[in-house]
Order: structure tokens, then C-alpha cells, then sequence
């Protein structure tokens, strides 16, 4: 009797121990004053997808590259560019890679600064894609 309470106590401490650990670690929810303010510091991100693939875009600067957002083909994305997405001089390239396929596109250097709005648009030929920066 005794030896089968220690193995019911020692199991019920390792699936404890074991359901302890899985647990992740969340961050501070992030309040609506907290949200507008970071949505109103940082460039916005928007991406059409007229391609037939789904795209990856990337962030490039300084010698490193960042995943953006993946988009579905025929769809369009919103996404806010972050601090780490951009250079301390604020200018970044957008690099767009299809799912799957061999032609990407890197666009040319872009100046941003608070507030703007970046469009990408990406094309059925990967290579004729665009970006606007207002």
C-alpha cells in the first residue's frame, strides 16, 4: 500500500513537472493606448499578391535579413515595420520570394521615417513588382 502511494505521488509530481514545462511564457498584454501608439511610431507594410504563388518578403539591411509576412496568392497583407526592421539610418530593402519558385525581386533602397505607408505589389511576373513609399 505504501509503495503504491509513493509511485502515484512520484508520477503526479513528474506530469506536474512535465505540464510545468511545457507552459510558454506569454508577455504583458498589450493595452489599446499601448497598441495605437506603436501602430502611429512605426511604417506600415502593405502587400498586394497578384502573384499565382504564394510570396515571402523579407527586410534587408545592414547585411542581415528579417521574414516579413508570408501572403497567399491573390491576397493582400498589412503588416507594421518594426525597429529591427530598419536601419539605424531608417532606409531598408523589401525582398520578395515565391513559394516554390525561382524569380525573386529586391527593391531598390527605401527611405522611411515615422508614419509613412509602404505599398508592395507583387506582380504575376515576379520581376515587374512595384513598392511605394507615402
Amino acid at each position: 500500500m505504501r509503495q503504491s502511494r509513493l509511485v502515484t505521488a512520484v508520477l503526479t509530481f513528474g506530469v506536474v513537472g512535465m505540464i510545468t514545462g511545457c507552459v510558454t511564457h506569454r508577455s504583458a498584454p498589450r493595452t489599446a493606448a499601448t497598441s495605437a501608439s506603436a501602430a502611429d511610431d512605426s511604417p506600415v507594410l502593405e502587400i498586394e499578391n497578384h502573384n499565382w504563388s504564394d510570396i515571402v518578403v523579407f527586410a534587408l539591411h545592414d547585411g542581415r535579413s528579417a521574414r516579413l509576412a508570408q501572403v497567399t496568392a491573390g491576397r493582400s497583407l498589412s503588416v507594421p515595420l518594426l525597429p529591427q526592421h530598419v536601419s539605424a539610418m531608417g532606409t531598408l530593402r523589401l525582398a520578395v520570394h515565391p513559394i516554390g519558385g525561382s524569380s525573386d525581386y529586391t527593391s531598390e533602397t527605401l527611405s522611411l521615417r515615422t508614419g509613412y505607408t509602404v505599398r508592395l505589389t507583387v506582380e504575376s511576373s515576379v520581376g515587374r513588382s512595384s513598392v511605394a513609399v507615402w
